[in-house]
């Protein structure tokens, strides 16, 4: 989600990127860099800063007399940076020189407008803007290359649908500024340990992402959308390859924060959900290479945080990556049992890519080995999100049902891999995250009016979850967008609009 992705999506997989970003920086044409009449500027923006990393964004104008068709930004971060997450463009990484090129979607830039791309840096100490800035080879204050960069404020996926969509770690581009409404303080101070959930915590029927990429305290923002429970994503394997570290990067300050925000949420009857993988980094399946060290990576961040359920996001290349696929199951297997055998719960639900005619094949290998390896899956979550025109044509006003669709077919699907189970059963099993307001794929628009919809279906049969990407994106933006962004839904609504409308589901 995200993708993350989506982005989820959301967002892109830095081995995906190399390929299509070098196949977009081949077409840009030779007069895109400006013309006599003016000239094409990238203007950088930091639009968050938390001390050991930052949220920044590059505004890409147009203002000679022709439409520039493909645009690339290349720039370095100082050493000890590293980007975590990237979305509206596709990115490659020599060492700290980092190239954006845009995405297939959206590669023209007429006269007299602009484009942005936005990404998430993690920093080992302080936060530097990036240094010696180009745009299509010249300088990004119009001038000629080698120059330094601009440096005034500013203002899902981008593969086929069907092939990685939805959550996350960052959707799209963000705002000029972030809205005051949504709770970003941290806690004064972590507990040294995580209480475990309540008895009453409930069935985590709603539970909508939270994109810890936004460093928001978890706590505060699900009291203030009214959300009981939550779903944090997410955790990835850091740079030390098997070692859990959530958005791919370990902050020790990050983690105490978070630490204390789900304690803030248990104290008050709630619970979170820990998502493993998105559609940016390497899910620990990915990076461990045998059960025993995959199933104690996610053993320590079960304990850690006294999780009872987990989420698997698996897209783009995880979804036929068949050893870890395997390896995934196994592990999480032996895990349910060993906790089984000590008298506690391990809840594991799958969220995937879909369509209207619901699981690819990929998905559905993906939980048959899950079935195979003897690892019980309570939900099946699709990314309802980023579909695209041919699977699901003349969007507006219709991603509600599109959604709705979506379930039909997975629960139809379910049948197959587990012949045994009931209706009412295999509707338990499914679970409908969409993307609020306006998706990667932009003419595709989650309206309020859909989410009432999804949760009249979801209520209808019983299904095993609603969520939703993001908690975090359900507010208006502080400016007007037509872009997807990671902080709000580029839609005219009320703050938590979105939440408000789910959280009447009970299941």
């Amino acid at each position: 989600m995200g993708l993350s992705k989506r982005a989820r999506v959301i967002g892109i997989s830095l081995a995906t990127a190399a390929v299509v970003g070098a196949g977009a920086v081949a077409a840009f044409s030779a007069g895109a860099a400006g013309s006599s009449s003016g000239s094409v500027t990238a203007a950088f923006a930091k639009t968050s800063d938390w001390g050991t990393g930052f949220q920044g964004q590059y505004t890409i104008a147009n203002s000679t007399g022709q439409t520039v068709h493909g645009w690339t930004v290349s720039f370095d971060l100082p050493s000890g940076e590293r980007i975590s997450s990237l979305w509206n463009g596709t990115m490659t990484a020599a060492g700290q020189h980092i190239t954006v090129a845009n995405p297939t979607w959206a590669g023209d830039i007429a006269t007299g407008t602009s484009a942005t791309f936005g990404f998430v840096v993690d920093a080992t100490s302080g936060s530097t803007a990036p240094q010696n800035c180009l745009v299509n080879g010249a300088s990004c204050d119009g001038g000629t290359p080698g120059g330094g960069q601009s440096s005034a404020p500013g203002g899902a996926p981008s593969t086929a649908p069907g092939s990685s969509s939805a959550p996350s770690s960052a959707p799209s581009s963000a705002p000029s500024s972030v809205p005051s409404s949504a709770p970003s303080s941290a806690p004064s101070s972590a507990p040294s340990s995580v209480p475990p959930p309540p008895a009453s915590s409930g069935s985590y029927s709603f539970a909508p992402y939270v994109d810890t990429s936004q460093r928001q305290d978890l706590g505060a923002i699900a009291t203030a959308a009214g959300a009981k429970d939550v779903t944090a994503a997410f955790m990835l394997a850091g740079g030390s390859g098997c070692t859990p570290a959530w958005n791919g990067s370990a902050d020790a300050g990050f983690e105490g924060a978070l630490k204390a925000g789900v304690a803030d949420l248990r104290a008050k009857g709630g619970d979170v959900i820990a998502s493993f993988g998105g559609a940016n980094g390497t899910e620990l399946a990915g990076a461990c290479k045998d059960v025993p060290s995959l199933k104690a990576a996610y053993k320590s961040v079960i304990d850690a945080y006294n999780l009872t359920h987990v989420d698997f996001d698996i897209e783009g290349a995880a979804t036929t990556d068949q050893a870890s696929i395997t390896r995934r199951a196994q592990a999480l297997a032996q895990l349910q049992a060993d906790y089984a055998a000590a008298g506690k719960t391990l809840d594991v639900s799958l969220t995937l890519p879909v369509l209207p005619s619901g699981l690819t094949q990929d998905g559905v290998n993906i939980v048959t080995a899950a079935a195979t390896n003897n690892l019980k899956i309570s939900v099946v979550n699709v990314m309802a999100m980023d579909f695209g025109d041919w699977a699901a044509p003349s969007p507006s006003g219709k991603m509600g049902q599109y959604a709705d669709q979506s379930a039909q077919s997975v629960h139809d699907q379910l049948k197959s891999v587990y012949p045994g189970a009931t209706d009412a059963q295999l509707w338990s099993m499914v679970g409908i995250t969409p993307m609020i307001g306006v998706n990667d794929t932009s003419d595709e628009v989650f309206q309020v009016s859909d989410a009432s919809v999804v949760e009249q279906f979801a209520a209808q049969h019983h299904i095993g979850r609603l969520a939703m990407w993001s908690l975090t994106r359900d507010q208006a933006c502080a400016q007007p967008s037509s872009w997807a962004s990671p902080t709000c839904s580029s839609i005219q609504q009320n703050t938590y609009d979105f939440a408000h409308t789910f959280e009447a589901f009970t299941g």
